[in-house]
This record gives C-alpha cells, sequence and structure tokens, in this order.
C-alpha cells in the first residue's frame, strides 16, 4: 500500500481540474492513495486539495482559525497510516512519501526586512554577491 502526501507538482495545469484527464495525477503514476494539492505554486493557506482521483477543494480553518496546509498534511498522513497498518509488515506500511510544500516561485520570497543589500536590493533574479572564500596560510 502506498500513499503520498503533499505537493505533487507533476500535472500540467490544464490537466488539474476535477474532469481530468488523470494519467499525471499521482494515482496513474503509481499511487494507491494520495492526498495535498497538484501544482507547484498552491499556497500554504488556501490550495486546492485533492485525493485520489477526486478535487476536495480549498479547505476551511478549524475553530475561526485559518486553515494552514503543513498541520493539515500531517494528520492526514498519520490518518492514513493508522487506517493501513498491515499485521504482515510488522504495523507498517509499504511507503509514505510525504512532499512538504516549499516556496518556489519568486513571489514567495522573504519580507524585505529579511534580504541583506546584497541579495534582494537589487531584485530577485539578480545576480548574488557573495564573498569568497579566504585561504589561510
Amino acid at each position: 500500500m502506498t500513499g503520498g502526501f503533499g505537493k505533487w507538482h507533476l500535472t500540467p495545469d490544464n490537466v488539474q481540474g476535477p474532469a481530468g484527464p488523470f494519467d499525471h495525477w499521482p494515482q496513474a503514476w503509481g499511487f494507491d492513495h494520495w492526498w495535498g494539492f497538484l501544482s507547484g505554486a498552491a499556497g500554504q493557506y488556501d490550495p486546492i486539495i485533492t485525493q485520489d482521483d477526486s478535487t476536495l477543494g480549498v479547505p476551511e480553518g478549524k475553530d475561526g482559525q485559518q486553515y494552514y496546509f503543513p498541520d493539515d498534511l500531517t494528520g492526514k498522513a498519520v490518518e492514513w497510516l493508522h487506517r493501513v497498518r498491515r499485521p504482515g509488515l510488522g504495523g507498517r506500511s509499504d511507503l509514505k512519501r510525504p512532499a512538504p510544500p516549499a516556496r518556489l516561485a519568486a513571489h514567495c520570497g522573504p519580507p524585505p526586512r529579511w534580504c541583506s543589500l546584497t541579495t534582494c536590493r537589487a531584485g530577485w533574479n539578480s545576480p548574488r554577491i557573495t564573498p569568497s572564500p579566504t585561504r589561510s596560510g
């Protein structure tokens, strides 16, 4: 039993809708279960969640709190592990592929107050100025 959770990033944008086609979705690539988002640029607070070959939509936070994907990711993975435990495997599943979301695009960069003069002031795609290593005698 295999499960994937998190960011897939292998499904082209034009086939991520609820009508498919599903040949680039995680189950077509061999996962028995999938929970997460397909896009490489989904937000942490409002991702469009898919489960297996279904689109669940954008989740809402609980108790008036804002939804946060990494917290839900952990919970869904643990729930799945408890569901699929098999005695022949010593209570373990075959595979769990967690893929926590990461910042990739320039629009996801750090706030300007975190940037030094050598990294952000000239723009995100400018050459970086790094000190050359010094050699000691």
